[in-house]
């Protein structure tokens, strides 16, 4: 039985980060998960906080959200309209 742990803060601010982003590029939780070729259940997982990507994962999602592997990360600002900003 897998033991239950809160999510870091970094996998919280990295959720919250994809979601914007994820948002920003108009996709559902299932449509991002078929473009990166991942499961919908890992999508929440990340988007929850209750799951880290690995570098392969990061490459993906990137790619499937038309940003950086930086972006995604938090290394370069988000974009204006993925901040909430118009």
């Amino acid at each position: 039985m897998a033991r239950h742990r809160d999510p870091t803060d970094w996998e919280q601010e990295m959720g919250t980060r994809l979601k914007r982003l994820r948002e920003a590029a108009g996709l559902s939780q299932s449509g991002l998960a078929q473009a990166a070729g991942i499961s919908l259940r890992a999508v929440q997982h990340y988007e929850y906080g209750t799951r880290t990507f690995n570098a392969e994962v990061v490459v993906l999602l990137a790619k499937a959200l038309g940003c950086s592997s930086d972006e995604l990360l938090g290394l370069k600002p988000l974009p204006r309209q993925a901040r909430g900003k118009k």
